[in-house]
C-alpha cells in the first residue's frame, strides 16, 4: 500500500513537474548567461521548489483544512483551470496567433524550429527558422532555414522576448511575468 502509493505521488510529482520541458525552457532561457550564472539559477530554483514541495508536503492538507477547501475540491479546480489555460480559439482545436492560425502547445500537428546561432543568422536577430512539415508527422528529415521576411519579421514585430512568442506556451508565459 506505501509502496503503491509513494509509486503514484512520484509519477505525479514528475508528470507535474515535468523536468525534460523544465530543462529545455531552462536552456533557452538562459542562453546568454554564463556557465556559473546558470548553476546559480538552478541550484537557487531546486532549492526553492525543494521547500515548496517540502512546505505543502508537511502542512499542505492542514493549511487547506484551515480555508474549508476539501483535496477533492482542489484537485477539480486545478482541472479546470488547466481546461481554461488550453481552450482553443477554434472547435479543430487551433488558436490565432500573429504568425497565422495554429495549433499550440498540445497534439504535434507540423513542426518548425528555432535555432539561435548569432554568427549563421546575424540577420535575423540572431535566429534561424526551420518548417519541417505542417502536418502530423512523419516530417521531413531536413529543412533549408527559412527567409526572414516567412518568419523573422513577424518574430521582430510580436513577439515577447528575444522572438519567442511565450504567450501562447503557459509555462513559457508565466517565467515572461
Amino acid at each position: 500500500m506505501i509502496t503503491e502509493t509513494a509509486a503514484v505521488a512520484l509519477a505525479t510529482l514528475f508528470a507535474t513537474i515535468g523536468p525534460f520541458d523544465v530543462a529545455a525552457m531552462f536552456a533557452v532561457l538562459t542562453a546568454e548567461n554564463t556557465k556559473q550564472q546558470r548553476r546559480l539559477m538552478a541550484i537557487r530554483g531546486t532549492m526553492i521548489a525543494t521547500v515548496v514541495l517540502l512546505v505543502f508536503a508537511l502542512f499542505g492538507n492542514v493549511l487547506l483544512s484551515s480555508m474549508g477547501i476539501s483535496l477533492a475540491a482542489l484537485s477539480t479546480a486545478g482541472g479546470v483551470l488547466l481546461l481554461l489555460l488550453q481552450k482553443p480559439d477554434y472547435k479543430d482545436g487551433s488558436k490565432n496567433a500573429p504568425s497565422g492560425r495554429g495549433f499550440f502547445a498540445g497534439q504535434a500537428h507540423g513542426m518548425d524550429v528555432m535555432v539561435k546561432d548569432s554568427s549563421r543568422f546575424a540577420k535575423t536577430n540572431g535566429w534561424g527558422f526551420f518548417n519541417f512539415g505542417h502536418h502530423a508527422p512523419a516530417y521531413e528529415k531536413s529543412a533549408m532555414a527559412a527567409p526572414e521576411e516567412a518568419c523573422a519579421a513577424c518574430h521582430t514585430a510580436h513577439a515577447h522576448k528575444d522572438m519567442v512568442f511565450a504567450s501562447y506556451y503557459p509555462v513559457l508565459n508565466l517565467l515572461r511575468n
